[in-house]
């Protein structure tokens, strides 16, 4: 069944230290950007799968309801043909995935990193000063921001929720925004990084000095900055490393394109 959104809440119940570490998904849980939310039973439930606006999937909890298992499935069906993707869950639920909609699945593991933020700061000390100007997002230059990176749009439910909750860094040249780096969601302290740069731009550091300023940023606000990156996407891997990041483990990660649903 489908909860109202006035119950998301109840969904915290299940997630614990062991499923805590996809905070977009779990900004869904709190609202604070939209989604839909299944869970196997009206009152006391076991199960829960959120589907963010992206359409990301989430699935969390027990995997032996039959009841919700085709549920599950009855949901990508309505998307047949396009693409999800797919966070977390069990063997279990990939191969039901597998028989019942002939998907394309494939498999991007991802790393998922600690801050150490002795490490940050020792670096940081090194680091010369930015060779462009990096500001600070405010409403004065949203529009212009959401227009050149459709980040904020994408992760977040609108532009004032984004400005109250969320912040975002950009380089300038010559009055073009060149390179970007904002809070993709801030959930429990934690605030996790999305960052671009013009392709034009890429190899001259302006990732590295953005993404500077942004952990200052956190470090002053008493956040945490939180990275989790592709694990084949070696250069974020570098940067990561670079600015003080240590990997714990990996998780799974699917990109599914729904096929013709098998009858």
């Amino acid at each position: 069944m489908e909860l109202q959104s006035k119950d998301f809440h109840k969904v915290e119940s299940l997630i614990d230290g062991s499923n805590n570490f996809y905070p977009l998904m779990e900004a869904v849980v709190r609202r604070d950007i939209p989604g839909r939310i299944f869970v196997d039973s009206p009152d006391f439930f076991r199960t829960a799968m959120i589907i963010n606006c992206l359409g990301w999937i989430y699935l969390i909890g027990a995997d032996d309801s039959e009841v919700f298992d085709k549920e599950i499935i009855d949901v990508l069906r309505e998307k047949t043909g396009g693409q999800y993707i797919w966070f977390g869950g069990t063997s279990k639920w990939r191969e039901l995935a597998a028989a019942c909609l002939s998907p394309d699945i494939q498999e991007h593991p991802r790393y998922r990193y600690r801050f150490n933020p002795e490490a940050f700061a020792a670096f940081s000390r090194a680091l010369p000063p930015p060779a462009l100007p990096v500001y600070r997002v405010d409403r004065n230059s949203i529009k212009r921001f959401a227009a050149k990176f459709d980040s904020v749009d994408n992760f977040w439910p609108g532009r004032e929720t984004f400005l109250e909750r969320g912040f975002a860094f950009y380089t300038e040249d010559a009055g073009n925004m060149v390179s970007m780096v904002m809070s993709a969601s801030v959930v429990r302290g934690e605030a996790e990084i999305d960052i671009a740069t013009d392709e034009a731009y890429q190899g001259r550091g302006l990732a590295l000095q953005g993404a500077r300023v942004y952990i200052n940023h956190c470090l002053a606000a008493g956040l945490t900055p939180k990275w989790d990156c592709r694990k084949a996407n070696i250069g974020s891997v570098k940067l990561a490393a670079k600015l003080g990041f240590e990997i714990l483990g990996e998780y799974p990660l699917f990109f599914i394109t729904l096929g013709t649903p098998k009858k």
